[in-house]
């Protein structure tokens, strides 16, 4: 942690430092000298034993701080401009917000988490006391405990009169906010979502359930309950509390030079874990045979071994006579001979039905076979029927979209290819009231939703479009459309991402976009990325020319 911390004490020191133009000799020492408070150098506090509000978490919550102050200050007039002094007040109260759950010095009860419910008056007081006993202007030891005090997460918002002024109030909501964006933004988040958990166990046991549920508190159940409810708390909590904060975040998006805001992608990155693996590719066979346990590891690579010499061997000759003479040929010289399962069944390692069973599993993984229901798997089977017939009926493509729409309960959808010379992603199949205004629109890859999911072949689910800075609204500009919610996942063929697929604005009276959806528009694109292959292979008739 030490390389960490200093590496922190550079990056807030450097914002510093372009904002004001010089080094601040205070700022670096409050930045160590808090840096001593976690790491149990102060005489009469013991070193901080929690391990989610733990010093790291503090320095995020600073830089965060210190960025947000130095974007409000790019968006601003000079008479608006955030002063050094309160710079320094707000990374302080970063830095100390939570730094009551550290425990007084000789207290062996616990870790800390004992405090979640109380940690922020202590916090504010250990702040107060520091700050009087360094010699800190009268107006730093006010207004940094009155900070403190509004990132109190369990109470509602509310701005003391002493805070309702310009620039009290600017680095107030600044340093809340900071305190919500930095932590969910952590890429390690929904993992360290145990910690967090232990923290809150230790308060229950310390204060009682019954007693904090008296006192309006959520009780959470489990860790379970906790990691799936994480979501919805976002969208329930953490946005509304946002927007009573002013919406300080966006000037984040101001500090990175009005690009793209990384700590809002990180968080909705983090809120739906991706169902297409993080390898972006599907379970190869020989990996689903050895995770299934029906073949060793020393024998799946003699398996290898042999179909690289099988590779060499020679197809018998078939002289094509008839209209599909070459179809049968094709079939004759790709049967599978040399492809692993078939080897691993002339070895006697495998049976048939191991083979058809993780043939199965490679086609439609377990983690999004059970998220379909029987009208689910009805509907998927028609789109698989639909897209049987799409070189005969390109249209079909579109009532793939359609069936889609329905299936998930949207207003509209969209197919989008990948134009490289153009580096942008080409809406070729547009559905619902405005497709017709957006079809063959070209949307640069480095924008919007669907050039985040195809850049980062990951899926991506956005329940509130005013929050995710990804979001590109020059289509809803040029079709008078409305978008409040999308949900896209790569458009995935041969091993790498070749557009996107992307659905609209759940109907009214519906629940928003959750795993389940991702899983069904998922294989929706494994179908529609089979047919395009497909297509690709007729179009090119490479492959029946040179037989």
């Amino acid at each position: 942690m030490e390389q960490r911390f200093e590496e922190y004490v550079s990056r807030i020191s450097a914002v510093f430092s372009e904002e004001y133009g010089e080094l601040s000799t205070s700022l670096d020492t409050l930045m160590v000298e808090a840096g001593d408070l976690y790491f149990g150098r102060w005489p009469d506090h013991e070193a901080c034993q929690v391990t989610y509000h733990t010093l790291e978490h503090a320095l995020e919550v600073a830089l965060a701080s210190a960025r947000m102050m130095a974007g409000w200050n790019r968006t601003h007039y000079s008479s608006e401009r955030l002063s050094a002094d309160m710079f320094l007040i707000g990374v302080a109260a970063a830095l100390f917000h939570d730094s009551g759950y550290i425990k007084d010095k000789g207290d062996s009860v616990g870790n800390g988490g004992k405090y979640t419910f109380t940690h922020v008056p202590r916090s504010a007081e250990m702040a107060h006391q520091y700050l009087e006993s360094r010699g800190w202007p009268r107006l730093a030891v006010e207004l940094v405990p009155l900070i403190i005090g509004v990132t109190e997460f369990h109470q509602p918002v509310h701005l003391p009169a002493r805070l309702q002024r310009f620039p009290a109030r600017t680095v107030t909501n600044i340093v809340a906010t900071a305190d919500l964006v930095a932590q969910i933004a952590d890429v390690y988040y929904m993992e360290r979502l145990p910690d967090l958990y232990a923290e809150f166990q230790e308060a229950y046991q310390f204060e009682g359930p019954e007693a904090l549920a008296e006192r309006g508190v959520q009780v959470i159940g489990s860790l379970h309950e906790m990691v799936d409810n994480t979501p919805a708390f976002f969208e329930r909590f953490i946005i509304p509390r946002l927007e009573k904060l002013e919406r300080a975040d966006r000037y984040l998006s101001a500090f990175f030079g009005g690009r793209r805001n990384p700590y809002l992608e990180t968080i909705s990155a983090n809120l739906y874990a991706p169902v297409i693996p993080d390898d972006h590719s599907w379970s190869k066979i020989g990996e689903l045979l050895e995770e299934m346990r029906l073949v060793s590891p020393g024998n799946l690579e003699r398996a290898l071994m042999r179909q690289r010499r099988l590779k060499h061997d020679t197809v018998p000759e078939f002289t094509p006579r008839y209209e599909y003479d070459r179809l049968i040929r094709w079939i004759n010289r790709h049967s599978g001979r040399n492809e692993l399962g078939e080897v691993l069944l002339q070895m006697g390692e495998i049976q048939p039905a191991d083979l058809r069973m993780a043939m199965g599993k490679q086609l439609i993984p377990d983690r999004l076979l059970a998220n379909l229901d029987s009208s689910r798997m009805a509907a998927l089977l028609r789109i698989g029927m639909l897209l049987g017939s799409i070189r005969s009926t390109p249209r079909a493509i579109t009532q793939v979209m359609e069936l889609a729409n329905e299936l998930l309960e949207c207003e509209a959808g969209s197919i989008m290819l990948a134009q490289e010379p153009e580096q942008a992603l080409v809406i070729v199949v547009a559905t619902g009231p405005h497709g017709k205004d957006v079809r063959w629109r070209p949307i640069p890859w480095d924008k919007g939703i669907a050039g985040w999911v195809y850049s980062h072949n990951r899926a991506a689910v956005v329940n509130n479009t005013n929050f995710d800075t990804r979001f590109y609204p020059s289509l809803d500009a040029a079709s008078g459309y409305q978008t409040e919610s999308i949900l896209a996942v790569p458009l995935v063929v041969e091993g790498r991402p070749v557009g996107a697929l992307e659905v609209i604005n759940k109907r009214r009276g519906t629940v928003a976009f959750d795993e389940r959806d991702v899983s069904v528009l998922s294989i929706i694109s494994r179908q529609l990325a089979g047919a395009i292959e497909t297509i690709m292979w007729f179009l090119s008739d490479q492959e029946l020319n040179r037989i």
